[in-house]
């Protein structure tokens, strides 16, 4: 059986997409838009062919960075006029109002804990907001802090030495007595499909990034998600077949992760700016996007670039003003006189191209069909039923569609 026909039969499995999970130190970008398009739309797609869809959004909560935006957020607290405005400022006078007015001059071990889970719970809210505005939504917000990372890391460890797929550098079989390892110990994500082992500790026997997201990972795993769909910038691509052959070697072949790569996006007019470097020459940030473009043309331009290239975003009217022609043009035709007669003139059968939509997870082949049935009904003035049942199965994929145009 093939990727596309495995992904097209849903019925009675369960699937899990995650997406975007950018972390609450900072404000959503230009690609967590773009990634949060693309989850939805895959995520609609694996909902249109039968699987029960958790759509998850992992939440980093934990490790430095959390403390470092608390400390930011606990000076402007207590001294906000020592601080240019910025988006921590905006945070830290929301914070002020929810922790206890005791906690502000109290020594660090007091305040920390409450600031920090504060700002998160804020800076949460703010990340849902926005993805709401885009239309995009959530069944699930993992935070890391409570997922038991630590006993499903020693749980998994102890299952790949008794099986037999951990050892050390020199290639000898770590076993349970040799638990927890001192030093690197390697998965032997060779056997099931990946060119090289993967390290799960480093030198020092602490665990590797690699190993904390193998964990997470278990946990989908362990609700019972037959397969897995991740979300990654296309700088991940090295990493997705270490990954893909943890999860193979987790689940002993029960559960499949496929890795849908974004491009980068990059600003229009510079492609050397890096799209992390927001407010330093790169894209706008999403809250930006959404109020120049609307929800339904930011649809447009992150499905409707060349795949393989980057996605060139900026405030640009001459873009918004092609976009919104193009949403015109579709929401035309969905109005045009049905024409029984007339030759269908769709590119090829409706649900063989979502099916290899799917395979492919490249969820911009819906815009492209979308797009090409409503210039062929254009140039016509009307439109063939079939086309017709096409383009509204499209825009409703895409999450273009209002209510009454997916109404039987």
């Amino acid at each position: 059986m093939s990727i596309a026909e495995s992904l097209t039969r849903g019925a009675g499995r369960s699937a899990n997409v995650e997406f975007v999970s950018a972390y609450p130190t900072r404000a959503l970008r230009a690609e967590d838009g773009y990634a949060a398009v693309t989850g939805d739309v895959l995520s609609n797609l694996l909902d249109h062919f039968g699987w029960t869809v958790t759509r998850e959004y992992f939440v980093n909560d934990t490790g430095p960075q959390l403390d470092a935006l608390a400390r930011g957020v606990y000076a402007r607290c207590i001294a906000p006029d020592d601080f240019a405005r910025d988006d921590i400022s905006g945070l830290a006078e929301k914070v002020r109002q929810r922790i206890d007015p005791g906690l502000l001059g109290a020594p660090e071990e007091r305040w920390l804990p409450s600031v920090r889970e504060a700002s998160i719970d804020i800076a949460l809210g703010t990340i849902r907001a926005e993805l709401a505005a885009l239309g995009v939504r959530f069944d699930l917000f993992s935070r890391e802090s409570a997922l038991g990372l630590g006993t499903a890391r020693a749980e998994m460890l102890a299952r790949f030495a008794a099986r037999g797929q951990l050892c050390d550098t020199n290639g000898h079989p770590l076993r349970a007595d040799d638990l927890p390892p001192t030093g690197r110990a390697l998965l032997a994500t060779d056997r099931a499909g990946d060119s090289r082992t993967r390290p799960l500790t480093g030198g020092d026997g602490q665990p590797t990034y690699f190993a904390n997201d193998l964990a997470y990972h278990a946990g989908k795993i362990a609700r019972g998600h037959a397969l897995l769909i991740d979300v990654f910038r296309r700088d991940h691509a090295s990493y997705a077949p270490g990954l893909k052959a943890g999860v193979s070697l987790l689940s002993e072949g029960a559960a499949a992760l496929s890795v849908c790569l974004i491009d980068p996006v990059k600003p229009a007019a510079d492609e050397t700016p890096s799209p992390r470097a927001q407010g330093q020459g790169g894209p706008p940030g999403l809250s930006e996007l959404l109020a120049f473009y609307g929800p339904a043309t930011l649809r447009h331009l992150c499905l409707s670039h060349v795949p393989g290239t980057p996605l060139e975003i900026a405030l640009d009217a001459g873009t918004r003003a092609a976009l919104e022609g193009r949403e015109k043009r579709q929401r035309a035709a969905l109005a045009l006189p049905e024409d029984t007669g007339a030759k269908a003139c769709a590119p090829e059968p409706l649900d063989e191209m979502l099916a290899r939509s799917l395979g492919e997870l490249a969820p911009g082949m819906l815009m492209a069909h979308a797009d090409a049935i409503a210039r062929s009904a254009e140039s016509v003035a009307s439109i063939h039923p079939d086309d017709l049942f096409a383009l509204k199965s499209c825009r409703a994929l895409l999450g273009l569609a209002e209510p009454q145009e997916i109404s039987p």
